[in-house]
């Protein structure tokens, strides 16, 4: 690993390999706390390398330091749990075996409270070869110098690496010293036909709240994607939805906003995340069918694609989805389907007042014609126990909330 002031995840950073790998290089590029000295009480290798504005000199430094057949490259801030960590040199000799040269992990960007911010798959596991090196000054890219392909062997299902650099200190720090921004600019300088380069761009102008020039950004790397992307294209799939919400922060025009939407959903078939997005765009405006439109596309494609390299966000809030659908079904009067959904959220949490609140208004109608209390209750009784205080208690809070008249009589 390349490193520069990582006190605080060094000790990590160092123990996940311990009795699996046979040595531990540390390049430093100019510490100034105890990174270095908790480096090699760990045994590491350390190493100083002169910054020059270049992950990737530092990179292949770290790697020409290296004793060993294969490496893996993790950053400070990166780790494998103990389980996947086991399971490395297994992988290893597989791919040996089939002539590989590389291994495909899950990276997954954690926030503040640990919940999933976005992933991709990267080479970080990969065989010791000549010419086999990173590229870029900044979010470098392993390649051939002669630009053939590595032959990889995927493992995302298997080994997942966990990345805490975007939770928001570490980030807000980043973003204020514009060190990405600089060496992504100077990037694009020195070769305008990365386009790749873009998405990054936009990331750091979006992180700084300059939604016009991130929204530019995206485009020219969207402008020169395939007609056609493959669902497991994280990247792709991030740039479209962030640009949605750039398009949403300037105030766009609703026609503008739904067209690139359409845009996406038409170039990305299997990813979620998009229609999740788009949404809850909707639901917020007050186009409750487009809403619920956009909603169960996200379903589906949950269903049909499952979330392996895509579609975690979605994934991860499904209780918002059904939450959200069942109550643009109530919007659009449309109770047989709100029951239906609120229903599935109730069925799996109990405890989900919102789910209970949508359920009871699905119910009550427009209040003209209410179905009868007895037959509420006897529905909620497949899910809830009434010789429980504590179920009882949630069910007339609910009918309380919504106005249910009789509920609570009933129930007492």
């Amino acid at each position: 690993m390349i490193v520069k002031n990582e006190e605080k995840n060094i000790e990590r950073a160092l123990s996940w390999g311990k009795g699996i790998v046979s040595e531990q290089i540390v390049v430093d590029t100019g510490s100034e706390d105890k990174t270095v000295e908790i480096a090699e009480a760990m045994g590491a290798k350390v190493y100083h390398f002169d910054w020059i504005d270049d992950f990737s000199a530092a990179k292949n430094y770290a790697i020409e330091k290296c004793t060993g057949n294969w490496i893996a490259f993790l950053d400070a801030d990166e780790y494998f749990n103990s389980e996947d960590a086991r399971k490395i040199l297994e992988y290893i000799r597989i791919t040996e075996d089939n002539g590989g040269e590389g291994i495909f992990s899950m990276l997954i960007n954690l926030d503040d409270k640990g919940k999933i911010d976005s992933s991709a798959s990267h080479i970080r596991i990969f065989k010791k070869l000549k010419n086999l090196r990173y590229k870029r000054r900044i979010h470098e890219e392993l390649c051939y110098d002669d630009g053939h392909e590595i032959k990889v062997m995927d493992a995302t299902k298997a080994l997942t690496i966990w990345h805490t650099g975007y939770q928001t200190d570490v980030y807000r720090e980043k973003k204020a010293s514009k060190r990405n921004l600089n060496l992504i600019l100077k990037e694009i300088e020195e070769n305008p036909e990365q386009y790749e380069m873009y998405y990054y761009l936009g990331n750091e102008y979006c992180g700084a709240d300059d939604f016009e020039k991130a929204e530019e950004a995206y485009t020219k790397y969207i402008d020169h994607l395939p007609d056609e992307i493959t669902g497991t294209d994280a990247t792709a799939a991030n740039a479209f939805r962030y640009r949605l919400h750039c398009l949403l922060q300037q105030g766009k025009e609703n026609e503008t906003i739904i067209a690139s939407y359409k845009d996406a959903i038409q170039r990305i078939k299997e990813n979620a995340d998009i229609p999740y997005a788009m949404g809850k765009i909707f639901f917020n405006a007050g186009f409750y069918s487009e809403a619920y439109q956009a909603f169960l596309e996200a379903l589906d494609r949950l269903e049909k694609y499952g979330t392996i390299n895509k579609s975690e966000i979605a994934m991860q809030n499904i209780s918002t989805i059904y939450e959200l659908l069942s109550e643009a079904c109530l919007k659009v009067g449309d109770m047989k389907n709100a029951v239906k959904y609120s229903s599935s959220i109730i069925s799996v949490n109990k405890y989900s007042a919102k789910g209970l609140v949508v359920l009871l208004r699905a119910f009550k109608g427009e209040g003209k014609n209410p179905v009868p209390v007895k037959d509420v209750i006897n529905y909620l009784s497949k899910i809830y126990d009434f010789n429980d205080a504590k179920d009882i208690s949630m069910i007339k809070a609910a009918a309380e909330a919504v106005g249910y008249e009789g509920m609570s009589e009933f129930l007492t």
